[in-house]
């Protein structure tokens, strides 16, 4: 294969970190400045989305690192 073995567990491995981490530290970062003023059901669609996003990239973070550390 032209980048290694584990180039796709690799890849799915830095798309899902940085899912997690994108989305959380942008969480962290609205909490302590909140700069839109929405109402109560436009946060919680935010707030929806953005969990969802923070397990799809758990998953892909986990499932990444079980396939790395099962072939070598």
């Amino acid at each position: 294969m032209l980048l290694g073995e584990n180039f796709f567990p690799l890849l799915i491995l830095a798309f899902g970190a940085g899912a997690v981490i994108g989305t959380a530290s942008r969480m962290i970062q609205e909490r302590n400045n909140p700069t839109q003023d929405l109402d109560n059901q436009a946060k919680q669609a935010i707030l929806r989305r953005n969990i969802l996003f923070i397990v799809i990239g758990s998953v892909m973070t986990i499932w990444a690192s079980i396939t790395l550390l099962a072939t070598s």
